[in-house]
């Protein structure tokens, strides 16, 4: 049987005929449609449907939502079982709507999404997630990358803890004592002792001879060392900070810890990194045996009793936690 256009699209409603490529809700007279008759209430399935046609692809739209594919792909079938009609094929490996998906895609958009299709989706809250600089790296960075990549659709907000008196974080991650946590964080709940990272020097490779590594304590008066000045304060890693406060000559300090990475990297001095960076980044070569004593840092971990994210700020909470003892 032969598709027509329909006759009229205004606003909400739209005339099906006998002929309307919805085969599955054709009717012999002219009947108005609303988005509600595909999707009941269900403005976030409607979402969905949208960014799918936009994206082209199941996955990325997955990683918007924080769902799985699979879920998304389910939940079009039951769309398409509905219509009777397909609404998506897929070409060249982007989803395409079909003349029955361009049909409800104009319907839906239409009928609430006059402002952009994004005003039908609920108001996302930031989660405000207070992590020091010096620990974006290693497994916990590499755990907060995944969660992003699973949840596009967040909205996130990464503060330096120093902000925290203006806005308060959904979950907090600091550095602590081995006995507990410190003070002023006795106002989050669920605390927890994610990890123990170790300190070591650092210097690049390409500024190490094969057969002079500095070893020794006495090796360090020849180079440049580079401070980290959020690392002065921390009892654990008091060996370093000592000998650089004795220090008379051949200093230089940052405020900033991916400077501190960069002064390593590029200009042949030493800094203190933590000790997996070498595995990670074979630019790096890690100082074994300079200090007699281990330097190490405890990291903790709570979420804010009051955040207006609790779910999703514990559901982040775990993750780290597994990630760390993995």
């Amino acid at each position: 049987m032969a598709q027509r256009t329909p006759a009229a699209l205004s606003g909400q409603n739209m005339a099906l005929r006998e002929t309307h490529v919805f085969k599955g809700v054709a009717s012999s007279i002219e009947e108005p449609v609303s988005w509600q008759r595909f999707f009941g209430e269900d403005k976030t399935a409607a979402g969905h449907f949208l960014a799918i046609a936009r994206c082209g692809s199941f996955n990325q739209v997955a990683r918007r939502f924080g769902m799985r594919a699979d879920i998304l792909r389910k939940s079009i079938t039951r769309l398409e079982q509905r219509l009777g009609s397909r609404v998506f094929v897929q070409k060249n490996s982007v989803l395409e709507l079909t003349s029955a998906g361009k049909y409800l895609h104009t319907l839906v958009r239409d009928a609430f999404f006059a402002e952009g299709d994004s005003a039908a989706l609920p108001m996302i809250t930031p989660i405000r997630l207070s992590i020091p600089p010096m620990l974006l790296e290693g497994a916990l960075f590499r755990s907060l990358i995944s969660w992003l990549r699973k949840n596009a659709g967040t909205k996130m907000v990464l503060q330096d803890p120093l902000a925290e008196d203006h806005q308060p974080a959904d979950l907090k991650i600091w550095i602590g004592t081995s006995a507990s946590p410190v003070p002023a964080a006795r106002t989050f709940v669920d605390e927890r002792r994610l990890t123990k990272l170790g300190y070591l020097p650092h210097i690049a490779g390409s500024y190490a001879s094969k057969r002079i590594i500095p070893c020794r304590l006495e090796d360090l008066e020849d180079y440049l060392l580079a401070q980290y000045q959020g690392f002065s304060n921390l009892p654990g890693l008091h060996p370093w900070n000592d000998m650089i406060a004795r220090r008379r000559h051949g200093v230089i300090e940052v405020q900033s810890y991916d400077m501190l990475r960069e002064l390593v990297r590029w200009s042949g001095c030493i800094g203190l990194l933590t000790d997996g960076t070498g595995g990670q980044n074979p630019h790096f070569m890690p100082l074994n045996g300079v200090f007699r004593e281990a330097m190490a840092l405890d990291v903790w971990i709570g979420v804010n009793p009051r955040s207006e994210c609790l779910s999703e700020a514990r559901r982040i909470m775990e993750m780290m936690a597994q990630a760390c003892a993995e």
